[in-house]
């Protein structure tokens, strides 16, 4: 069978290219890619140039996000353990389609035992 490629607009100023083997990797494979890059503006402003981010902690873990310049709010990603694929993580801030401010814990928060 013949490969196939995909090209799909994003909306916001992105395009999204696939090459797949059949039909089911083609759908397998967009989703993934239209999950993060398909984000069209800020959930909590607006704002249309966000901006896409990767960090490592002391650890070596990396995380993954889009942020904001103009109100400082992000959209995280959380991983999977198998398969390299990042995922949005909105069920927390559904009314902002995931986005937030990030708030530092406050000492109340914290157990009695931390430091």
């Amino acid at each position: 069978m013949a490969k196939a490629t995909i090209r799909y607009n994003a909306g916001n100023g992105m395009w999204i290219e696939v090459e797949a083997e059949n039909v089911k990797a083609a759908v397998s494979a967009m989703a993934t890619y239209q999950e993060v890059f398909a984000e069209p503006d800020c959930g909590c402003c607006g704002h249309k140039a966000i901006i896409w981010e990767c960090r490592q902690d002391k650890e070596g873990n990396d995380y993954y996000a889009i942020h904001c310049p103009k109100c400082n709010a992000q959209l995280s990603f959380g991983q999977t353990r198998v398969g390299e694929r990042l995922f949005t993580k909105r069920k927390e801030h559904p009314k902002t389609r995931g986005w937030y401010h990030w708030q530092p814990r406050s000492s109340d928060d914290m157990p009695d035992d931390m430091p």
